[in-house]
């Protein structure tokens, strides 16, 4: 293979207007190839160059030699018999080694030396980009809920396993009650692949959990991109979607500023207004069917299979009303026409019922119970609300928001303790990061990040001190500084560890509970959980504070010992990565579990006589058993 580069290579910068991309542009890169041909390569790279120009740092840019280097070596890496092939492959390679490459354009040029042919020339383009996909995921099943949870969320996990598809994350999970259980969550990622592949791949997983798992998985496309499309196998964006009250709360938790292609409508505000026809549903007080619901104490609904109201006792009225994605028409006296729990039946209220109601019931009596109603339901609404307000956005105000949850902290059963980094995330980048960027201030500039890894673990004031010789005011300002970045753009550089979330389940399903206990302002860790959906499986999150009063991994054990103030030392065990987690939970009493995956040294952390050390995460479970047997 050999390479002509001369004046054939250019990098050009240029604003694309409406991309909101800039494009770096590789002109005819001239390849020899080992077929005795030669091939031009030309390449348009479409990212935002704004945080690079400003950081002026080449690590954080593309590197234009290091893309010339992978166009020669899919050339060299097989021979092929189409140039659509090895269009296809180069434009892929590129978006799956180049983070900041959004989307590409790729030509390869091969000029016809035979003259015998009438042509001159062949060249193939292919345009391939990142797209940013919303997938609505449901599964309806009868049983046990433990097992079937961990079916269905182990099914969505292998949508990440996909090689073009990266960024997953998923929304919060939704157990209903309607006709045996539903669980229902949205996902969220980015995908090289072309709709009718991806089609194709979440196919084949529904298959292969109904065959291996014995679970009935759906998965609906509901955004891809910005598409408008629809044939006779799948209409996109999905038909419908402005009606189903738990598909917008799940993908506006994910992102409520998604704008609907058509309506240019966001999410959040679609979901926002769903919610508020609900609650003028209840304070409708004129409601026939309101009324009438109210006098029984049986609950009457649809059956979706005919089409008519039948009565069926059920626990709890409220849960009809909260849990179910139900279609509403009103018409023009605000009465209710027609309810639908499967599209396309319907039942007309204002026929005779089925089953009259006989039972007479005294005016106040209905009032208390209609007002009971709404109650729990504007209790609801507010929940949905804070979901969807502090989602991706998080402050320290509206944080609290998030921790309005019921938390028995006093149990008495086996407690898990977690360091955050190095532990559950790897927060590698964000930290060293923030680290150079506080140092660059104070002129400190021969800083590579691969050798600010110790910045990971310990308090901030001590690194700086012991490390740079920072008095108390310089070391207040340069965590200021740190702070600075990090709060912004470094607490999202990060990544969970591999298997983190079966741990997690497989944690939660053996009656632990579980809490972070980490050195991270809790704030910080409130929000590096919510981003990754970790939240939803820790009782308890236990951080420093900004005014110093916890900073010390020791100090952090102390104010776990006061939440969990009946939960005896000998039913907890601290999980870290660093020799200062087994020293802090030393001091305290607790048994300590080490993960050698972490930021800490291996051979230090086997020498200092902790219960076990965990090379993979989803090994933990099985070692806390052993400790506690």
């Amino acid at each position: 293979m050999k390479i002509l580069w001369g004046a054939r290579l250019t990098a050009l910068c240029i604003a694309r207007k409406g991309l909101n991309m800039d494009n770096i542009s590789i002109n005819k890169l001239k390849i020899f190839a080992s077929s005795g041909r030669f091939y031009y390569v030309s390449a348009q790279l479409f990212q935002d160059n704004k945080k690079v120009a400003a950081e002026d740092d080449i690590e954080d840019s593309t590197n234009y030699k290091m893309v010339c280097d992978t166009i020669i070596s899919e050339f060299a890496k097989s021979d092929f018999n189409l140039l659509e092939t090895i269009t296809d492959r180069i434009s892929k390679e590129i978006l799956l080694r180049f983070p900041l490459v959004k989307k590409n354009i790729i030509e390869v040029e091969y000029n016809n030396s035979k003259r015998d042919i009438l042509f001159e020339k062949v060249v193939t383009s292919i345009t391939r980009k990142w797209s940013r996909v919303y997938v609505y995921c449901q599964t309806h099943f009868q049983g046990d809920i433990s097992e079937n949870r961990k079916k269905f969320l182990d099914t969505i996990d292998r949508i990440s396993e996909h090689e073009l598809i990266k960024n997953v994350k998923r929304s919060t999970l939704n157990l209903l009650k309607y006709e045996g259980m539903i669980l229902n969550t949205a996902v969220e990622f980015d995908t090289i692949l072309e709709l009718d592949s991806l089609i194709s791949y979440l196919k084949y997983i529904e298959n292969q959990a109904k065959v291996k798992n014995k679970i009935d998985i759906e998965f609906n496309i509901v955004f891809f991109d910005d598409l408008v499309y629809d044939d006779e196998n799948i209409v996109i964006p999905y038909v419908g979607m402005e009606d189903k009250i738990y598909m917008l709360k799940a993908i506006s938790e994910l992102n409520p500023n998604k704008h609907h292609p058509i309506s240019k409508v966001t999410v959040g505000e679609l979901y926002g207004e769903k919610l508020d026809i609900i609650k003028r549903k209840f304070d409708n007080q004129d409601n026939p069917k309101l009324d009438y619901l109210q006098q029984s104490e049986e609950v009457y609904k649809v059956k979706p299979d005919e089409g008519y109201i039948v009565n069926q006792t059920v626990d709890n009225e409220e849960s009809y009303f909260e849990n179910l994605d139900t279609d509403y028409v009103m018409d023009d006296e605000g009465y209710e026409l027609s309810q639908s729990i499967d599209h396309g039946t319907t039942c007309d209220t204002k026929q005779e019922p089925v089953c009259k109601v006989t039972q007479e019931t005294e005016y106040d009596e209905v009032e208390e119970r209609k007002q009971e109603q709404k109650n729990v339901l504007e209790r609801k609404i507010a929940e949905a609300k804070n979901v969807l307000y502090t989602s991706k956005s998080l402050t320290s105000n509206s944080v609290n928001l998030i921790v309005n949850r019921e938390k028995d902290l006093n149990s008495k059963s086996k407690l898990v303790l977690f360091d955050l980094d190095g532990t559950l995330i790897d927060t590698s980048e964000g930290i060293t990061k923030s680290a150079r960027y506080a140092l660059n201030h104070f002129g400190i500039w021969d800083t590579k990040l691969e050798n600010l890894k110790f910045f990971i673990g310990p308090p901030l004031n001590q690194t700086f001190k012991n490390t740079y010789g920072f008095d108390d005011d310089k070391t207040k300002e340069a965590i200021k500084i740190f702070r600075e970045r990090y709060s912004k753009v470094g607490l999202f550089e990060s990544k969970t560890f591999k298997n983190i979330g079966k741990c997690l389940r497989e944690l939660k399903r053996n009656g632990y509970s579980l809490a972070v206990a980490s050195s991270k302002p809790e704030n910080s860790c409130r929000q590096i959980l919510e981003y990754f959906n970790l939240f939803e499986y820790f009782d308890e999150v236990v951080g420093a504070t900004f005014d110093g009063r916890i900073n010390t991994k020791e100090e952090v054990l102390e104010e776990v010992f006061r939440r969990f103030k009946n939960t005896p030392r000998k039913n907890m065990c601290l999980i870290g990565d660093t020799i200062f987690d087994v020293k802090g939970a030393k001091s305290k009493g607790i048994p300590c579990i080490a993960v050698s995956y972490g930021f800490g040294d291996t051979n230090e952390l086997e020498a200092s006589n902790v219960f076990a050390v965990c090379d993979n995460a989803e090994d933990i479970p099985e070692v806390l058993k052993k400790l506690w047997n």
